[in-house]
């Protein structure tokens, strides 16, 4: 009914509200893989090939670094050892160096793919003459296995410089009760001279209450289960409920006394 570390629900019976403490561990971001282009490799004509990688737990693929020649939209691909399309971007990639934006959250897994789907894509690939080191290791959440030319032919294709971090996890408490006891209440219909009235009640939303025995031009105040204030003014004779489901609190006060009624929205 609530998040935050304050709560303060207006009620006219006895209630038990439980409460949990929620604490998210999120993991530093890791970088890894070829972290820059060399001078032996080449801008490349086709999209044939791909580097693959496996998943240690379950992550989340930032970005990674383009090395392009000109400037026009081109189309990549997150997908499994199975060939099914996972995730897929297609964004304005500039001439030069360019961090592609991924944000992909990938589970544990092995032979992922990370590929170009533009015909002509004019990246920068890694060749013959490049210095590599497979696998490449970004921190402990992926390796960088290959790619699809390997391993007779040492190749690195298009992705430099992955930025991944671990999922966050959420760590929650116990859950601990609080008893909100409330004594020495009178229903509306026993004080004497004072009884009104909130029908129909239970109400659908969007139908129109009527408060009977509530004299014309009272203060009310209705609040939800949270204690948020849904409607405030003076009573003018009836008042279309546009609320959500739920129950809600009306209080007046007449002769410097609080009065409350209790309604359930459907």
């Amino acid at each position: 009914v609530a998040t935050g570390n304050d709560f303060s629900p207006m009620v006219d019976a006895t209630v038990t509200y439980w409460a949990e403490d929620v604490r998210v561990n999120a993991g530093e971001t890791q970088i890894g893989g070829e972290l820059q282009n060399q001078p032996g490799g080449a801008y490349h004509t086709n999209s044939q090939r791909w580097l693959e990688f496996d998943v240690h737990e379950d992550i989340r693929l930032n970005s990674v670094t383009l090395y392009a020649n000109g400037t026009y939209e081109r189309s990549f691909e997150l997908i499994n050892e199975f060939g099914m399309v996972l995730e897929s971007t297609t964004q304005n990639v500039t001439d030069g160096t360019f961090v592609l934006e991924l944000g992909w959250d990938i589970e544990p897994g092995a032979n992922y793919g990370l590929r170009c789907t533009t015909n002509d894509p004019q990246l920068w690939r890694e060749g013959t003459d490049s210095d590599l080191s497979y696998p490449y290791e970004v921190g402990d959440l992926l390796t960088v296995t290959n790619s699809t030319a390997g391993p007779s032919l040492q190749y690195y294709y298009f992705f430099y410089a992955w930025q991944a971090e671990p999922l966050p996890v959420e760590c929650a408490s116990d859950r601990v009760p609080t008893t909100i006891t409330v004594e020495g209440t009178s229903s509306l219909e026993e004080q004497e001279n004072g009884a009104w009235t909130v029908g129909p009640n239970p109400v659908n939303r969007g139908d129109v209450l009527a408060v009977r025995g509530l004299t014309s031009g009272t203060p009310m105040t209705v609040v939800d289960v949270q204690g948020r204030v849904v409607f405030e003014g003076a009573w003018t004779g009836d008042l279309q409920v546009n609320w959500p489901a739920g129950w809600y609190t009306f209080r007046v006060v007449r002769e410097g006394q609080a009065q409350h009624q209790t309604l359930v929205v459907k």
